[in-house]
């Protein structure tokens, strides 16, 4: 009984072993095996369950210390931590048969590549730095843009720093007049001075890539489903209930109905957010804007849709590339802007934003400079 008991006892430390195993990712190495004359008499006394707890990439081996740490460059070296508490005489060795060796080798190649992409994409991430432009009109035919922790006031002809943020990683800018909402990877902030002194806004510390600006209305959408409202031109804040996901992408107003887009779709409300209802817009909304009676919805797959009060969505237009911006009849996307000529406007250039202005449009280069054209985008400077 003394044998059978110190079994049953490897065998639960066995299970706690593979356990850990599964959170490394090896749980697909499966089968069971353990030592035979010992197996029998404690499959009698205890049951089957207690005499097959091993994989068989283990034996249970008297004599030996249990062993973890299996090497997924090296399969071939020894497992060099003991689990600690193992009853004495108990052990796990390893049996790495060759087809789960062969695995182990293609888990390793498939961590790699993944680490590998993954670092890629962070670096070329929407969110870093320099790649998503930070942009909104401004009065006079001007732009204002926040590039790091700068604040800009752009024209045609030229550009001048009219004072500093408090920082974070810029991801969206709303204006109206002299009121500006600037949303980063870390909160909101605002301006009423046309953004030379910022101070920040009083929300959940959080991203916040689409904001909007009004009269005295301010949103922001932030991570986590927060879309917060001020009402006093962002002195004070609170929090919406707000029944779709928390990806927001953009935020638009026609007639006093406010449109928030999300990965999962596009919702308004009617009556400053108590209640929501559905578009019935596809999901993946990158962008909205109002042009006259209409609001104009780009998807990350190039559709352009238009939505009117009491209609159902209406596709109007198909461009190639995601889309990022729109201004206007004017479609900022990952391969140029597209409007009514057939011929992209920036071609092979990847716009993150655009804003009409009077007789001026800015767009934003991915990672490049923010350009101002005055002749409808036929030429920029």
């Amino acid at each position: 009984m003394a044998v059978a008991g110190d079994q049953q006892g490897a065998a639960q430390k066995a299970r706690l072993a593979q356990g850990q195993l599964d959170q490394l990712g090896v749980a697909d190495l499966v089968g069971r095996s353990a030592e035979p004359a010992e197996a029998g008499r404690v499959e009698r006394e205890h049951g089957a369950d207690a005499a097959r707890p091993l994989q068989e990439v283990f034996k249970l081996s008297p004599g030996q210390g249990l062993r973890e740490e299996v090497s997924l460059l090296d399969p071939d070296a020894p497992f060099r931590k003991p689990f600690p508490g193992l009853p004495a005489g108990a052990s796990l060795g390893p049996v790495i048969k060759p087809h789960v060796r062969s695995r182990v080798y293609a888990v390793a190649v498939a961590l790699a590549l993944t680490a590998g992409l993954l670092g890629i994409r962070l670096a070329a991430a929407p969110a870093a730095a320099g790649y998503r432009h930070a942009l909104a009109p401004a009065p006079g035919g001007a732009a204002y843009s926040v590039e790091g922790d700068q604040a800009r006031l752009l024209s045609p002809a030229g550009r001048r720093r009219v004072g500093d943020t408090r920082g974070g990683l810029p991801l969206a800018l709303a204006a109206d007049g002299a009121f500006l909402v600037l949303g980063t990877d870390h909160g909101v902030q605002v301006s009423t001075d046309g953004g030379a002194t910022w101070r920040d806004a009083p929300v959940p510390a959080a991203g916040y890539p689409a904001v909007f600006a009004s009269g005295s209305i301010a949103l922001a959408g932030g991570w986590a489903r927060r879309l917060m409202l001020s009402t006093d031109r962002g002195v004070t804040w609170s929090a919406l209930d707000f029944p779709g996901s928390g990806e927001f992408q953009a935020i638009a107003e026609l007639d006093g109905i406010w449109y928030v887009a999300t990965l999962t779709g596009v919702l308004r409300s009617a009556d400053g957010g108590r209640h929501w209802e559905d578009t019935g817009l596809p999901p993946r909304i990158t962008a909205l804007t109002a042009v006259g009676s209409s609001l104009l919805a780009g998807g990350w797959r190039g559709d352009v849709w238009s939505i009117e009060p009491g209609r159902p969505p209406v596709q109007v237009a198909r461009v190639g590339g995601g889309i990022w911006a729109l201004s206007g009849h004017l479609v900022a996307t990952t391969d140029g802007v597209h409007g009514d000529d057939a011929r992209p406007i920036l071609p092979q250039r990847e716009v993150t934003a655009l804003v009409g202005s009077g007789d001026a449009l800015y767009a934003g280069l991915a990672r490049g400079p923010v350009l101002a054209s005055t002749d409808g985008g036929r030429t920029w400077r």
